[in-house]
């Protein structure tokens, strides 16, 4: 894609330090693999499995206990790591196990953490426009519908907020204080590399990694744009249209009022959420839910999209099916990453400057005093 020099404003992309992996390891080496053991990793990444293979390679030839659970929908990748290394691992149950409350609600966790003295959480530390940033404890809330639903509802209104702090973030907060025995390998990771692994109990280790997040991958505009095209920045972050988009939510506020706003993203791996196959399929009642109050898995990247329409315009280079996209979601579709150039140009104006961002996912692009 050629962007004339007239119409270039920014390129801006996260100011990654030098990756040692080898540092990585022998960071994860101080904090061994012990007997009766339970590691939950929160995400199919491949900084997050690369670290678990780390983790695996400090257990003793003889160590007995040790499990590797993941949700169904990040098993088969997590499984494939502990196969490779000769331990057992399983698909989480459903949640039954009492270990405490938070807000009046109990905490209910699977049956598995109650047949195991040590717990692992494996996450990676990122943008996240619900609760503003995701790992840690934020991670661990995402992985049980139930607290998912006691966090919405704090949800003030559509506005995307990542990078900010929020009261859906305070709460994720609280649960880190119940579940203290935790012991958190945070990972902060840019592409399919590792930068750093933050370990500690999950408050601490997630406040460490999320100002590591904040240094990296804050930008500020020196101007709002009259467009940005902008990518995922690789096949973790643009696997589905839900992610592609969150990546879409960091960035956005580059642009101003009726401005556009061009995404380039594979989307391989299709939709992303139950909320999207609901309602691509016609399922989803949209104003009844937000009414109610109720949560359904990724109900808030439509929540989003909605918002973020009204004031921008939004087109997608994907592999995703044009009618879906268009007629249901309301998004413009382009062949090619020229035809997001086009659509933005001709939308804003030939001569209008455009802000070029290749990483969304690891970028949070803020104006002047945000």
């Amino acid at each position: 894609m050629d962007v004339r020099a007239e119409n270039l404003g920014d390129i801006i992309e996260p100011r990654v330090p030098p990756q040692d992996e080898t540092a990585v390891a022998q960071k994860i080496s101080q904090r061994p693999l012990k007997d009766s053991t339970l590691v939950h990793v929160c995400d199919p990444t491949g900084s997050s499995l690369r670290v678990l293979g780390m983790l695996l390679d400090t257990r003793r030839s003889d160590s007995v206990g040790i499990e590797i659970v993941a949700s169904e929908k990040h098993y088969g990748a997590v499984k494939k790591v502990c196969d490779g290394k000769g331990v057992h691992s399983s698909v989480l149950h459903e949640a039954s196990y009492h270990y405490g409350e938070i807000e009046g609600a109990e905490v209910l966790l699977p049956k598995e953490f109650g047949q195991h003295e040590n717990w692992i959480l494996i996450s990676r530390v990122g943008l996240d426009p619900l609760f503003g940033f995701t790992g840690g404890p934020v991670s661990l809330t995402r992985t049980f519908g139930y607290l998912m639903s006691l966090a919405y509802g704090r949800r003030v209104n559509d506005e995307p907020a990542a990078g900010d702090d929020t009261e859906l973030g305070e709460l994720a907060s609280l649960l880190s204080g119940v579940l203290g025995k935790f012991v958190s390998f945070e990972i902060l990771g840019y592409k399919t590399g590792i930068v750093d692994v933050f370990t500690g109990n999950l408050e601490e280790a997630h406040d460490r990694a999320r100002r590591e997040l904040l240094e990296l991958c804050k930008s500020e505009a020196g101007q709002l744009a009259g467009g940005i095209l902008s990518s995922p920045g690789g096949e973790d972050e643009d696997r589905t249209l839900a992610s592609s988009l969150d990546s879409l939510w960091n960035v956005y506020r580059g642009v101003g009022d009726g401005g556009a706003v061009g995404l380039v993203a594979e989307c391989s791996d299709g939709l992303g959420s139950e909320a999207m196959r609901l309602a691509v399929s016609g399922r989803l009642d949209l104003k009844g839910l937000s009414r109610r109050r109720e949560y359904v898995e990724g109900l808030e990247t439509l929540l989003f999209l909605k918002h973020v329409q009204t004031k921008r315009k939004i087109t997608l280079v994907s592999t995703l099916p044009q009618y879906y996209l268009e007629s249901i979601l309301g998004i413009r579709t382009g062949n090619r990453a020229g035809d997001a150039l086009n659509y933005v140009l001709n939308s804003v104006g030939a001569r209008t400057k455009l802000h070029v961002l290749p990483y969304g996912s690891q970028t949070l692009l803020r104006t002047a005093g945000e």
